[in-house]
């Protein structure tokens, strides 16, 4: 075989070639330190070894342009101070060994500008001060935890450019034409397939009128007619839970924390079924109920009775949480905040009225009209409440001021009102439907935006979370109306899911079980979930630090010597003994304490408007008092 044709071999360790053998483009050597001619060398296979075990290396092609290198092979230290040296981009042939272009330089360095807003969106609260930790190895560690938040703050703002879904409205192509002129039929016609499926019309003539209510996550429905009809199925597949009649009057209705369980409020008590329509409970301290709600973070049932109660049920325990007479007649309005779970009532002499299971008086109470209240909601921010009443006027009211931001008149007077999660309100009357846009502080008035007309007249109206759906329950059935822009366009999957799982379904109840907010955190403020009450916080670290100084007897003990013990045992046995009875001496004092400061308040009724008792000190003059019997 000739010696043009015989196979390559590879260089030996020692970075000498074999005889009459070409360089290397990426080892090129320099015998008796003169430069030689680079030939550039690949491997004939993928796995770069040939069947006797050898790598197999082939010229490149002679058009291919290749980097001639000289080095030392004898100086060791050039070629490591050579491979630990960064290659300079211009002296790059990579590329041009691929036969590619290389790319163009960016000109605008560093990663991309995040809006503010979108920052503001992704707040996560201000940081913790690490001032206050005692080691410098645990302010290492807080200011790593705020570096990780910021970052997935920022990493949360840039992935929102990635979602897909958008929420949008119906857009009119020019000024003489309106949204309000266009009819569920032509809407139907120029959607999808999926979002046809949406709407449609469930005959119902003869247990109406039909109240309804959505689950949190938008997929299950409950319908509840006057007469006694109740019934639960899944909207989207149209598939039925259950349906039964109850044989009395149903009033109102409400789902629970997840769709395996319901509310009712019939003609004399409320009662809890289950997904397959069996009864679980019958409450009987809740008599001939109206309205109610229920607050999902603090597992309460709200109901506002025909006597004019107001009652709170923890559904997680069964207790009886409060019941309070509002001595306003029949309670047949009735709305939570979604915000600070405040209900809010309203009541046939105009006025509105805000409670906590925590007070027995309305937090807050104003005349909202001259009229009965018929209807009344609050937006998902919590903010804004709409208010409808018998004079045919529906106002928006700014509850951060308790002022009227918008006023709304309408032909009829409202029997529902409902604010979606993008801010539009629905108004039934009669037999029609109104939906109005630009209801809030947009500095404008407030625009019809979609209108449509019903077979009968109506008893509620209700937009689906998530959906672009506004479901309308009148005397006749029920029917789901398209209202494009309505909805959410993305949701939380942690906080509600509508494709959740069994598994995810269970994992979810214990979550919220466990992250229950108590009762006693209901109020105006919504942060105060968030504060620490700082006076109570150092009354305990001060009494505490009393306690400390309680003069204790003296302790004579003398441990059981023990063979197997040493000095260090005996003496931590003795210390043991001595705390022991430093804590019970403790107790006592405080228990001490407590009787005597009862048995004064008891005696002297020294009271001051707060609740808190005062203890007088003694003095010279003490003598002279007169003793109480």
């Amino acid at each position: 075989m000739e010696e043009s044709t015989k196979r390559q071999r590879p260089p030996r360790a020692n970075g000498k070639f074999p005889a009459k053998q070409p360089a290397r483009y990426f080892d090129a050597p320099s015998f008796h330190g003169k430069k030689s001619a680079a030939i550039g060398i690949k491997k004939r296979t993928i796995s770069g070894k040939t069947f006797d075990g050898m790598t197999d290396f082939v010229p490149l092609d002679e058009a291919e342009p290749v980097k001639e290198v000289a080095s030392s092979h004898n100086n060791k230290t050039s070629r490591k101070r050579a491979r630990n040296q960064p290659v300079d981009a211009e002296e790059d042939v990579l590329p041009s060994l691929r036969g590619e272009e290389r790319p163009p330089e960016d000109p605008f360095e560093g990663p991309a500008d995040i809006p503010q807003a979108a920052m503001r969106k992704f707040n996560r609260g201000k940081g913790l001060d690490p001032k206050g930790l005692r080691t410098h190895f645990h302010q290492k560690l807080l200011k790593q935890r705020d570096q990780k938040v910021q970052f997935s703050r920022k990493q949360a703002a840039r992935s929102e450019i990635l979602h897909t879904e958008r929420s949008g409205f119906l857009e009119a192509e020019d000024a003489l034409e309106d949204t309000a002129r266009i009819t569920q039929k032509a809407l139907v016609k120029s959607v999808d397939l999926q979002s046809q499926a949406k709407h449609f019309d469930l005959q119902l003539r003869e247990f109406g009128p039909y109240g309804f209510q959505y689950t949190r996550n938008g997929r299950f429905l409950m319908l509840f007619g006057r007469a006694g009809h109740i019934a639960t199925m899944d909207w989207l597949t149209k598939k039925l839970m259950c349906e039964f009649h109850t044989q009395e009057t149903v009033n109102c209705g409400a789902w629970l924390h997840q769709e395996t369980m319901f509310a009712t409020g019939q003609k004399q008590w409320v009662s809890i079924y289950d997904n397959r329509g069996i009864e679980l409970h019958c409450i009987k301290k809740m008599y001939q109920v109206l309205a109610m709600d229920f607050l999902p973070y603090h597992f309460l049932l709200a109901t506002g009775s025909e006597q004019g109660y107001l009652s709170w049920l923890d559904t997680s325990v069964g207790q009886m949480i409060a019941q309070v007479n509002t001595k306003s007649g029949r309670l047949s309005v009735l709305k939570k905040n979604p915000s600070n779970a405040v209900i809010h009532l309203g009541h046939s002499n105009g006025t509105v009225s805000l409670w906590s299971p925590n007070v027995p008086e309305p937090l807050v109470k104003f005349l909202s009209h001259h009229t009965a209240i018929r209807a009344l909601d609050i937006d998902t921010s919590g903010r804004y409440m709409a208010t409808a009443g018998q004079d045919r006027r529906v106002k928006i009211w700014d509850l951060r001021k308790y002022q009227t931001v918008q006023e709304l008149n309408v032909h009829a007077s409202p029997s529902s009102i409902a604010f979606s999660q993008s801010g539009l309100l629905a108004v039934g009357m009669d037999r029609q439907v109104q939906v109005f846009k630009d209801v809030g502080d947009s500095g404008g008035e407030a625009k019809l935006y979609m209108n449509h007309f019903v077979k009968s007249g109506l008893r509620q109206v209700g937009f689906c979370p998530f959906e672009d759906i506004l479901g309308c329950g009148y005397s006749e059935g029920f029917t789901s109306l398209l209202i494009p822009g309505s909805g959410e366009a993305h949701f939380d999957a942690f906080e509600t899911n509508p494709f959740q799982t069994k598994r995810q379904r269970q994992e979810m109840e214990v979550h919220s079980l466990l992250e229950k907010i108590p009762a006693e955190l209901i109020g105006l403020d919504a942060a105060q979930i968030g504060q620490v009450h700082e006076a109570s916080l150092q009354e305990t670290l001060e009494g505490k630090a009393r306690t400390l100084f309680v003069n204790v007897p003296k302790v004579t003990f003398t441990p059981k010597y023990k063979a197997l013990g040493g000095a260090a045992g005996w003496t931590k046995r003795k210390v043991n003994v001595k705390e022991e009875k430093k804590r019970e001496q403790i107790k006592k004092a405080v228990a001490e304490r407590k009787k005597l400061i009862e048995t004064l308040a008891d005696e002297e009724g020294g009271e001051d408007a707060k609740g808190e008792v005062k203890i007088r000190p003694k003095s010279v003059f003490s003598r002279f008092e007169t003793k109480s019997t």
